[in-house]
């Protein structure tokens, strides 16, 4: 659902509970929206219970067009269900979740 996931003034981005194919369109549009911003980006994803390709796949894109420009994203929490779908797909090293606790 849309609502669960919004931008806040300090640009965190709070994943919610489902992130899948559904609103993948949506979470694409608003990571674009602070993708270039030089000021650090953090992503809370300590909520997300499910999350497939699709929405990891928005994520890589993200953080990979972050570091292509020298701007930080920083996790400020990832959920055991987050970090396991990431390390399945061999995406933790790419996104930067691999060694948070």
């Amino acid at each position: 659902m849309v609502t669960e996931r919004k931008p806040t003034d300090s640009h965190t981005i709070e994943l919610g509970e489902h992130q899948s194919i559904r609103n993948v369109v949506e979470l694409h549009h608003e990571l674009m929206e602070v993708a270039l911003l030089p000021e650090e980006v953090a992503i809370d994803a300590g909520r997300v219970a499910k999350i497939d390709t699709a929405a990891m796949q928005a994520l890589l894109s993200f953080c990979q067009e972050r570091r292509r420009h020298d701007h930080a994203v920083r996790w400020v929490a990832v959920s055991d269900r987050f970090r396991t779908v990431a390390s399945g797909l061999g995406l933790a090293e790419a996104l930067g979740v691999a060694r948070m606790a």
